[in-house]
């Protein structure tokens, strides 16, 4: 048979509950803030530092992959950025590779003023299927992405 708590009990289980929601918001701030890509460097050259979040690595099919990518510019002998963040400090892709045909393209670049994909944001365009190089970063890439 069922007995109802002593209004002490009920008391008591009200306060945490009330506590609880109080701090719930602050909670999901600590849990959000450690949720983040693992990026793991695949290169460094002309000014550039190169990392992919292989955890992100979609299969489609059985040619196909999607993977973000992100590059920061660690010295002024990297390329100049869009004409709105010439002076870029990052940029964030999602790559979309064919195995099979051994090319890629860009399905979302943005380009952002500091390093890690922070400060301030500029969109990007999609880029068209391009073949990549023999003995390149680029063969890296879709060697290590195709991999998986």
């Amino acid at each position: 048979m069922y007995e109802k708590p002593s209004s002490l009990k009920t008391t008591q289980v009200q306060r945490l509950c009330e506590e609880a929601l109080r701090l719930l918001p602050l909670m999901l701030l600590v849990v959000c803030c450690y949720v983040r890509a693992d990026w793991i460097k695949v290169s460094s050259a002309q000014g550039m530092e190169a990392y992919l979040d292989l955890d992100s690595i979609q299969v489609n099919g059985l040619n196909l992959r999607r993977v973000w990518g992100l590059t920061n510019r660690i010295s002024s002998e990297a390329p100049i950025g869009p004409r709105a963040l010439p002076n870029w400090g990052s940029s964030r892709s999602l790559k979309e590779v064919d195995c099979r045909e051994k090319k890629w393209r860009t399905l979302q670049l943005d380009w952002f003023s500091e390093s890690w994909a922070r400060g301030k944001r500029i969109q990007g365009y999609p880029e068209s299927w391009e073949y990549i190089a023999p003995n390149t970063n680029g063969e890296l890439f879709l060697n290590l992405i195709c991999s998986k």
